[in-house]
């Protein structure tokens, strides 16, 4: 299977391609708004339908990681690198024949959910920020591209996946993935039955408290987490240092899903 993958230059991205060039099962192409030979990475600008057009030739897949990850910059960064250009892909998904895309959506796009109610794939979207708005109206994209045209979206609202593969606050606890089980899940979703044409998962590890189940994704497309955010909340010699209040509290425990990304000040 020849799958493109986006955002390598990112950190979501570049640890994903890593991660999917060791388990050497797929043809992976690499890309980035800029070249890096060195580590086989080759341009697609998301707002150069063109050369999109040109790089998604032959593909089987695309795994979509590239977006602008910060606050605000609505009209300036969030509309063109996450709606428009996502607009672009599709587009060049159907023109080619492209038959899946992987989704690299977010948390946040339920963020506004309080922590303890129950949520599904199904549920009706409560983005936190412009940035979680983005990742909902990329979703829907799918959602029309996949009903209008027969193409398989499969959207991963990724939990906490961090460089460090170690979470640092208890939310993150609940909410972390492992690059291996995001590896796994990633290859699940390449891998799914051809009749999953539509389809939202929530990318965590198997931990103890999650937010939200992932139970039934194990015979449904074959994701069987192995590690458990719980260890880093038990073992004394794994310390959280995530950011805190002057209460003392960690700034993520906002009790919302989204944690601080539902202050208003983060839009």
């Amino acid at each position: 299977m020849k799958v493109l993958i986006t955002g390598t230059n990112g950190r979501i991205g570049g640890m994903l391609m890593n991660e999917l060039r060791k388990l050497d099962r797929y043809e992976v192409v690499a890309t980035a708004r800029n070249a890096d030979p060195a580590r086989g990475i080759l341009d697609m600008n998301l707002l150069d339908s063109e050369r999109i057009m040109e790089l998604t030739q032959g593909v089987d897949a695309i795994v979509h990681m590239a977006a602008y990850l910060g606050p605000g910059q609505f009209e300036e960064k969030v509309i063109p690198n996450n709606i428009l250009g996502v607009y672009y892909i599709y587009e060049a998904m159907r023109i080619n024949g492209v038959k899946r895309m992987v989704y690299g959506s977010s948390n946040h796009a339920v963020g506004f959910y309080k922590v303890g109610e129950e949520v599904t794939g199904e549920s009706p979207c409560r983005p936190d920020s412009f940035y979680g708005l983005s990742k909902v109206t990329a979703e829907m994209m799918g959602r029309l591209y996949s009903d209008k045209y027969g193409l398989s979206c499969i959207n991963i609202r990724i939990g906490h996946y961090s460089p460090t593969n170690e979470p640092k606050t208890p939310r993150k606890c609940r909410v972390w993935i492992s690059h291996r089980d995001m590896a796994q899940l990633t290859c699940c979703a390449l891998d799914a039955p051809e009749d999953i044409k539509f389809l939202n998962v929530y990318g965590i590890s198997k931990n103890t408290g999650r937010y939200w189940s992932i139970d039934h994704l194990k015979e449904l497309i074959g994701y069987d987490p192995q590690d458990n955010g719980e260890v880093f909340l038990n073992d004394p010699n794994k310390v959280l240092g995530g950011e805190r209040k002057e209460n003392g509290d960690f700034a993520d425990d906002t009790g919302y899903m989204g944690g601080e990304y539902v202050n208003p000040a983060h839009m």
